[in-house]
């Protein structure tokens, strides 16, 4: 369980995304369906969602 929970964390990192995030959770030996969404999710919603808002607020003015 602990590796699931360091791909989840390697998915958020920008240096390794899902490349690094996936592999490493598979061997924690969780389904690979649920590896792959929910590695997915923690990419695209992950806590600098905000951030992202800011700087697009702050092109169009």
């Amino acid at each position: 369980m602990n590796n699931f929970i360091y791909g989840l964390i390697l998915s958020i990192l920008p240096i390794s995304e899902l490349r690094g995030g996936i592999p490493v959770a598979m061997s924690s030996g969780v389904n690979i369906w649920v590896i792959f969404f929910t590695c997915v999710l923690v990419n695209i919603y992950h806590p600098n969602i905000n951030s992202r808002r800011h700087c697009y607020r702050n092109s169009t003015s």
